[in-house]
């Protein structure tokens, strides 16, 4: 009877592992890595589940989803902290993934908690630099240097923000970026350099489209600071001229983004805006 039952179990142990194959790892975070490429998310996710379901120690399987749970689900709270707790356990189970810190600041990026994305950027773009890691793309240097920037310049830290947005500038496709320079002028403003704040924000409107109001509302700010002689010594008198014309065209800006809008919040911060730059200049 013994020998029945072990045969018995022998038989259980077949049939289970005829019923559940392994996959292969390799080909799954492929065709996983392909779909995210394309922005299909859902079938990202998919593919690191499955993978996760059958090596649950797969790093790349476990950052992938992290990455899939933010993009399918960042408006959700619930699931944004499920992606950063995945991608937090990644972090110390692999200290040497730079991808796993990168992804860990990027959600925290896009939620607006700069504060908090410092230091996994920093540590991504240390990690990145070391001379194993040969196959880091132009593209990823450049979105840690451009995360960073920003991330570092939204707490006041101009001299960093400036080196990693120099750094990300180099880098395609950063270097279409309007925003960088905006970036840019933002820094130097906060460095109180108001001459070549104004350069880098004139080059952002040269890049951006034409009535981008955030880039026109600040032009006409460092025209306005230049037109003092406790900020330029030099030629006041030149940007006083041109000063009630800068903020005429900020707020033509700002009234065609209004007229575009929908949205009852946005439309409400444009019209203090605009409420804003009449009183400033007196049109």
């Amino acid at each position: 009877m013994r020998s029945k039952v072990h045969i018995f179990m022998l038989l259980l142990c077949s049939l289970a592992l005829f019923s559940c194959q392994p996959v292969d790892l390799e080909k799954e975070l492929s065709l996983g890595s392909a779909a995210a490429k394309k922005n299909d998310w859902k079938t990202a996710l998919a593919k690191a589940e499955l993978c996760l379901d059958n090596v649950p120690s797969s790093a790349d399987a476990a950052i992938l989803k992290s990455l899939s749970l933010f993009m399918l689900h960042g408006d959700n709270a619930e699931e944004v902290d499920k992606a950063l707790e995945l991608i937090r356990q990644v972090t110390k189970e692999h200290p040497k993934r730079y991808d796993a810190f990168l992804v860990h600041g990027w959600i925290l990026f896009n939620k607006n908690r700069l504060d908090e994305a410092i230091a996994p950027l920093q540590k991504a773009y240390e990690l990145q630099l070391d001379v194993t890691n040969k196959n880091v793309t132009q593209v990823v240097q450049g979105t840690i240097n451009y995360a960073l920037g920003v991330a570092y310049m939204y707490n006041n830290v101009p001299e960093a923000a400036e080196k990693h947005l120099l750094t990300a500038i180099k880098s395609t496709p950063y270097n279409t970026w309007y925003s960088i320079y905006a970036s840019l002028g933002v820094t130097s403003f906060y460095k109180g350099e108001h001459k070549k704040a104004l350069d880098y924000m004139v080059k952002a409107r040269e890049m951006a489209p034409k009535d981008e109001y955030a880039v026109a509302v600040n032009i006409a700010i460092l025209v306005d600071y230049l037109s003092y002689n406790q900020f330029n010594k030099v030629n006041a008198n030149v940007y006083a001229a041109q000063r009630k014309n800068w903020y005429q065209y900020a707020l033509n800006c700002v009234l065609a983004a209004r007229s575009r809008s929908s949205n009852l919040k946005e439309q409400a911060y444009l019209d203090d805006l605009a409420k804003k730059i009449r009183k400033r200049a007196k049109i």
